[in-house]
């Protein structure tokens, strides 16, 4: 059940198609088509890949392949196997275009930010999609690879360009993430935190968070982590270099390579989720993940509270049966060597060529803010981070107050208070003032949290 899979069953197709009298011609085109079947019968109806995008693209290329030398060679025809304009919906959903990458997507995992647009090719001609022809024409999209030329064949110029005009801002995709965005171009924020269930080409990244905007990557994911466990390159599947939680230093359970890439164990479940107008909260339970790693935990959970474009709020509850330190990461992007962090007291700045983000730290007992950088060589890439620290306890509320601006944006002020487990939150987003409330000790799984804007604080 993985693009490998599809990948041999089109040489089982361009076999039976190119030696139609071989006497096993029939039995490998029979394969091929139970192959299909199979494969299909296991995706999502909404479309979406548990493995990404980019993963996506390298099946649904030989997939489509498939498909065409059926119709064309054997006068079978199999387009209604499945929905192949949601999935053009879902390759939207997936993206996360930046000044530097147009291309780029939720690279969540082993997906690349490169996602293969030559399937929606196929896609925009077979069912006249628009969507898919968006995807395909925006410029950048269609970047040299192999088997490119497959796109210049099915293309079709007649199609419209127009994706759809029903695309919600807010949705969940496959295997669990939570995706809030502004809008669609490279200039537009997009937020997501990785919760759900595990999967083939996973990380270690439960509850982490994915953020860009102003036409930067500000919150970074990791690619290209190794696939050997033996390796230095090993250390970008594990929780330490993603935006996430480490308990007393190490993260939630993973596997030590014993089978490939193949999911683990880890487990991450939304327990509250609220959208409103330009603003979406949610919470993610992780608790079973650390449990699983050893960790003496009763309570590992993540509040996110997006304001967008560019206010951001990140509230982590950790409940311990043994004393222990906790911290908090923010990896920054930095493959171009142009990312960096510094800090002062309990703030910390995130900066890029093209945006920043600067944030104000806190809990319920005195945060350390600091900066550092994953151990790893120096040909294998400078992975800047920062880090808030939280001395051991039994019970650890941390937050975290972000605002992102252009590059030549001034800065605005941004601050929290906490009061008998309520926390109030203040700043502003794309000039409304912003108002926001977090009852963390509320007798559910999850914080009640209120958002006000553009308003006097009602707290």
């Amino acid at each position: 059940n993985t693009n490998l899979q599809i990948i041999a069953t089109s040489g089982l197709m361009i076999a039976s198609s190119i030696l139609p009298n071989h006497p096993d011609a029939i039995k490998w085109r029979e394969l091929g088509e139970r192959s299909l079947q199979e494969f299909i019968a296991k995706q999502r109806k909404d479309g979406s890949f548990v493995a990404g995008s980019a993963y996506w693209g390298y099946t649904y290329n030989y997939f489509c392949l498939c498909l065409e030398l059926l119709r064309r060679h054997h006068g079978i025809d199999e387009r209604g196997i499945a929905d192949f304009p949601a999935m053009a919906r879902y390759f939207l959903r997936s993206t996360m275009p930046t000044h530097e990458t147009p291309r780029d997507t939720l690279s969540i995992g082993d997906c690349s930010n490169s996602g293969s647009v030559i399937a929606l090719s196929w896609i925009a001609r077979e069912f006249r999609d628009s969507t898919a022809q968006h995807l395909l024409t925006r410029p950048g999209m269609a970047t040299t690879e192999p088997t490119l030329s497959w796109a210049a064949i099915w293309f079709d110029p007649t199609v419209p360009s127009d994706f759809a005009g029903d695309m919600s801002t807010d949705y969940t995709l496959a295997p669990g993430l939570v995706v809030s965005r502004s809008g669609w171009s490279d200039r537009d924020a997009v937020l997501c935190l990785r919760s759900g269930e595990p999967c083939n080409h996973e990380h270690a990244d439960r509850n982490s968070l994915l953020f860009g905007t102003y036409g930067e990557r500000l919150f970074n994911d990791p690619i290209k982590a190794s696939y050997d466990p033996k390796a230095p390159g090993w250390l970008l599947r594990q929780t330490e270099a993603h935006s996430s939680v480490l308990i007393d230093g190490r993260g939630h359970i993973y596997h030590h390579g014993e089978e490939g890439t193949n999911k683990s164990l880890a487990h991450a479940h939304i327990v509250a989720h609220q959208v409103g107008l330009n603003w979406m909260t949610t919470t993610s339970d992780a608790t079973e993940a650390y449990r699983l790693a050893g960790h003496p935990v009763s309570r590992v959970a993540r509040t996110v509270v997006f304001v967008k474009p560019d206010f951001l709020v990140v509230f982590d509850a950790v409940n311990l049966d043994e004393v222990k330190s906790v911290e908090v990461r923010f990896q920054v992007h930095n493959r171009d060597g142009s990312g960096e962090v510094s800090t002062e007291d309990e703030r910390f700045m995130i900066t890029r060529p093209q945006a920043r983000l600067e944030a104000v730290c806190g809990g319920e007992q005195s945060v350390r803010v600091s900066s550092g950088r994953l151990d790893l060589p120096a040909e294998l890439g400078v992975y800047p981070h920062a880090v808030v620290a939280s001395a051991a306890a039994l019970r650890h509320r941390l937050i975290t107050v972000t605002k992102a601006y252009p590059s030549f944006g001034p800065a605005e002020p941004i601050s929290w208070a906490e009061n008998e487990g309520t926390w109030v939150v203040s700043g502003s987003s794309d000039g409304a003032t912003v108002n926001i409330r977090i009852d963390a000790d509320s007798p559910g799984a999850a914080p009640i949290v209120n958002v006000a804007l553009g308003c006097e604080s009602p707290w």
